[in-house]
């Protein structure tokens, strides 16, 4: 049995093996940026960047409140003809096309002097009324879109009371939202729901208020009733393109309803193919699906129609990341700041992108930018933590997790982070509680059940546990490699050892270059040579011989043989005295092996 080996060679021995192979391969942490890219640092230790897409922010709703009022009373069946009547007997005709009232209307002065034109003060005073309605919205259209929105509120305050005075609740309606767009696009969003919902009280079937409602709900954060407006306004309007774009970002953002999310981005493409937010909102989506070419062409095609437009060239970046082409990644956020220099989500992905390069100091500075223009950017606190790990300051590095968790405590992967800052300050029992807070947080979270496990299994010796967790791990991953290396351990410990043997193979299998692996395999066909040497079966030691000069032929390059020598090494170094002298026998024999090899 292994017991009568030595006290050494059993859990204690394997103990020493897990500590080693935790030196080599580490426990990784992981930033929220793109896609999975493993970066290699000095001592063996690797930081796994992982995609949260979740957070690019083109795939939330639009933003932008609409207005279009003189267009929206124009071509509305209550009010079409009406208008165009008005118009014509007031001789302003023109003023039906966008380009003449842009030219005509562009300062308050102009809508006061077409009121007070001859033709109008002849007209009947309901027409009156009816011009004066339309003279002031389209001020205030004016307004709105040069962003002058207090200039367009008061606009639209005064066609509203023309409105009033006229009685037409139709145009009531559309003054209202007017009014409610242009507070909301003043931050006031508690102030504009109450005009939208009046607006809807006096025109249910007003689709732009409808859309408004929605976004105002979503900036108050009323998620579950904004979904319902988009839906209400695609019935009303079935060509509105900004609903079916927000719709889509809903599904994809909120609901996981990802090939849905994609119908509605199309559905808002062909109602509108120059609709930038929408090629952007689809290609994030087909990032989320691992789609990154296709990804990639359609924010290059949104960059088409905008060059300017920060968000694409933000979204670009990202998708040349996923496809690990660094340098160009980090153009286009270069691109995205010139263009939009307090863009938080940006200066983050440039961090990423030096963080890709192994530019750690400058991507320290560009974390520290984008938490600067936006503080609870829980996202870019924790990618400043894993610069500052990356540049071997734990201390300050453990505190910018600890501060993304204050800002969203569900955030899985900065407690995953803090775990694995807290183990190498050899803070263990601190550990644990991270990674259960991870996983609790993110239950298909399998690197977490990986360190998990590797804690039950390294500093409490509760090996059943531990292979619970890798089992775990794999049941998520199935090719988590250091999983299995994990589980190969802990299964030597129990005495296990065909079982752990095969799951260290697997590993080795999955990933050739494992120094885990090939360290754990030495020592358990170490292990086995010196149980068989003393029971005296040399003819089974022998058989060990060979193995183990085998695996050093599989190790393949220079640092994996040496990983194989030094388990030799240090496998010797922790028998007690009296056991060296039979692995001395076993020296020879794997010299005699070579010899005849």
């Amino acid at each position: 049995m292994w017991e009568k080996v030595g006290v050494k060679v059993g859990w204690e021995i394997f103990k020493t093996v897990w500590r080693k192979v935790k030196g080599v391969f580490g426990r990784e942490k992981v930033k929220i940026t793109q896609r999975e890219v493993e970066i290699p640092v000095p001592g063996g230790r690797s930081i796994k960047y992982s995609e949260r897409t979740t957070e690019v922010p083109f795939t939330k709703e639009t933003m932008t409140l609409v207005d279009s009022g003189a267009e929206s009373i124009l071509t509305s069946p209550a009010t079409e003809k009406t208008m165009s009547k008005t118009l014509a007997q007031a001789g302003a005709k023109e003023l039906e096309k966008p380009e003449v009232r842009k030219e005509k209307i562009k300062q308050r002065e102009d809508a006061e002097r077409l009121v007070a034109t001859p033709e109008v003060k002849a007209l009947p005073e309901e027409e009156k009324l009816r011009f004066g309605i339309f003279a002031f919205i389209a001020y205030g259209d004016k307004s709105f879109h040069s962003d002058a929105f207090s200039a367009s509120e008061k606009a639209y305050r005064e066609a509203y009371e023309f409105a009033q005075k006229l009685g037409d609740k139709s145009l009531q309606g559309t003054c209202l939202y007017l009014i409610g767009a242009a507070l909301g696009m003043q931050g006031a969003d508690e102030a504009a729901l109450p005009y939208l919902d009046e607006a809807l009280r006096h025109n249910p079937d007003l689709a732009e208020a409808w859309y408004n409602k929605g976004v105002t709900l979503g900036m108050l954060g009323r998620h579950e009733e904004k979904l319902a407006c988009y839906e209400e306004a695609i019935k009303l309007q079935p060509d509105f393109a900004q609903a079916w774009n927000n719709k889509g970002a809903i599904l994809s953002d909120e609901l996981d309803r990802q090939e849905e999310a994609i119908s509605c981005f199309n559905k808002a493409l062909e109602s509108n193919p120059s609709l930038v937010e929408a090629w952007c909102s689809k290609g994030a989506v087909l990032g989320k699906l691992g789609q990154y070419k296709d990804a990639l062409t359609h924010f290059e095609e949104a960059l088409k129609l905008k060059p300017d437009y920060a968000e694409a060239w933000c979204g670009k970046g990202i998708a040349l990341g996923s496809l690990e082409r660094h340098e160009e990644a980090l153009a286009c956020y270069e691109e995205a700041v010139k263009h939009k220099p307090d863009y938080a989500d940006a200066w983050k992905g440039k961090g990423v992108a030096l963080g890709s390069l192994e530019r750690h100091e400058e991507a320290l500075a560009c974390y520290e930018e984008a938490v600067k223009h936006k503080p609870d950017y829980a996202e870019a606190l924790c990618g400043k933590g894993v610069a500052l790990g990356m540049l071997e300051r734990h201390e300050e590095e453990l505190f910018c997790y600890e501060e993304a968790i204050k800002r969203k405590p569900d955030y899985a992967e900065a407690w995953y982070n803090k775990g694995v800052t807290l183990g190498s300050l050899e803070r263990d029992e601190e550990e644990l509680f991270c990674y259960e807070e991870a996983i609790k947080h993110k239950p298909d979270y399998a690197e977490a059940w990986y360190n998990k496990g590797a804690i039950l299994c390294d500093e409490l010796g509760q090996k059943e546990e531990a292979i619970s967790c890798f089992d775990k791990a794999l049941g998520l991953k199935p090719n988590l490699a250091e999983a299995l290396c994990g589980k190969g351990v802990a299964l030597g410990g129990l005495e296990r050892y065909e079982e752990a043997k095969k799951s260290l193979e697997k590993a080795l299998s999955l990933k050739e270059q494992l120094p885990a692996a090939f360290m754990s395999l030495a020592w358990l066909i170490l292990s086995q040579a010196m149980r068989s040497i003393q029971s005296k079966d040399m003819k089974q030691a022998e058989e060990r011989a060979l193995e183990l000069i085998q695996l050093r032929k599989e190790a393949g390059n220079a640092d994996m043989v040496k990983v194989v020598d030094e388990a030799m090494v240090e496998f010797k170094a922790a028998l007690p005295k009296k056991q060296l002298r039979q692995f001395a026998k076993f020296e020879k024999m794997i010299e005699e092996v070579k010899r005849h090899d």
